[in-house]
């Protein structure tokens, strides 16, 4: 799908989601950064003085390219990822031809209908599309449904590694 594009799909009976690639242009600035402090401080995988910071919304806008899935009756944002390319300061490991996975989050009302699964293909297809040869993450030890996801899709976990004290495992996939 190119950049802007939107698919629907149907998830069990009753919800509908939409993937977009528009940057989260459609949500506000407390929708993105309540989603990130909700998953990550509220499950225990980010502390409250970290999130405040590193979920502000502006400074989550400026990592890259925002993919988002929302419900289609309601309009509520259901989950996001951000593509990252090695242009930007948020940018930590990623090399000229490649792109960086940040912040995967899906709500805990819409987890279990795939969208995960669906916001990291797109993003996959858009990298790909882009011409990047190569995507690459890490993930906190404890995030065990995050790593299942992303072997799954492909990813193969590389190394780990230690930053302020969290455990991380680093994957990567080639494209």
């Amino acid at each position: 799908m190119a950049q802007g594009t939107e698919t629907a799909f149907n998830i069990g009976i009753e919800v509908e989601f939409k993937i977009e690639s528009k940057n989260a242009l459609g949500f506000s600035d407390s929708e993105l950064s309540e989603l990130l402090k909700e998953v990550y401080v509220g499950e225990g995988y980010a502390g409250s003085e970290l999130g405040e910071t590193l979920f502000e919304a502006a400074a989550v806008r400026s990592r890259g390219k925002i993919i988002t899935a929302s419900n289609t009756e309601n309009k509520h944002l259901a989950g996001l990822v951000i593509m990252v390319p090695p242009t930007s300061d948020a940018c930590k490991r990623a090399k000229e031809d490649e792109v960086e996975v940040h912040l995967l989050a899906v709500k805990k009302d819409y987890r279990n209908n795939n969208l995960g699964d669906k916001l990291v293909s797109e993003l996959i297809h858009q990298a790909k599309s882009e011409g990047y040869k190569r995507i690459i993450l890490w993930t906190q030890y404890s995030m065990a449904t995050a790593q299942k996801l992303y072997v799954k899709l492909g990813f193969v976990r590389d190394s780990s590694f230690n930053v302020g004290g969290r455990d991380f495992y680093l994957y990567s996939l080639n494209l």
